[in-house]
């Protein structure tokens, strides 16, 4: 499904930015 691709992809990008942003916190 579509829906499921892009919910995969959102968590991805997700996970990306967190760890982008706890490198920057520090």
């Amino acid at each position: 499904m579509y829906v499921q691709y892009m919910l995969y992809e959102a968590v991805s990008i997700g996970m990306k930015l967190v760890s982008h942003f706890e490198r920057v916190a520090t």
